[in-house]
C-alpha cells in the first residue's frame, strides 16, 4: 500500500506511538508515502491518511527499529524460559 507525496512534513509528529503504527492519534488509518523530495528521495514514511500538519507522520526504518528494540527484550526473556525448561528436561 505505497503511494507517493510531494510533501514532507518539517515537525516529526509521533505523538510518543512506538512501533509501526496502525492508526493516528485522530482515530485516521495511516498508510505508507514516498518522500519525493530533495533532501529525502523515496524515504517510506507513514502518514494519517487526512494529511493534514499536526497529525502522525513517522519515518518507517524509525518505526520498523522501535518494533525490534521493543521485541529485544522479549526475545531474551522467552530464551531464558526455553534454557530453565531444557535445564529441568535433563534432570
Amino acid at each position: 500500500m505505497s503511494s507517493n507525496s510531494t510533501a514532507e512534513s518539517s515537525t516529526v509528529n509521533t505523538f510518543d506511538i512506538r512501533g509501526i503504527p496502525a492508526k493516528c492519534v485522530c482515530g485516521t488509518s495511516t498508510t505508507i508515502f514516498t518522500a519525493d523530495t530533495v533532501k529525502n528521495p523515496g524515504r517510506p514514511f507513514y502518514r494519517c491518511l487526512t494529511r493534514r500538519k499536526h497529525h502522525l507522520f513517522k519515518w518507517v526504518e524509525d518505526a520498523v527499529l522501535e518494533e525490534v528494540e521493543d521485541a529485544l527484550p522479549k526475545i531474551a526473556q522467552l530464551e531464558a524460559e526455553v534454557a530453565k525448561g531444557n535445564q529441568m528436561l535433563s534432570i
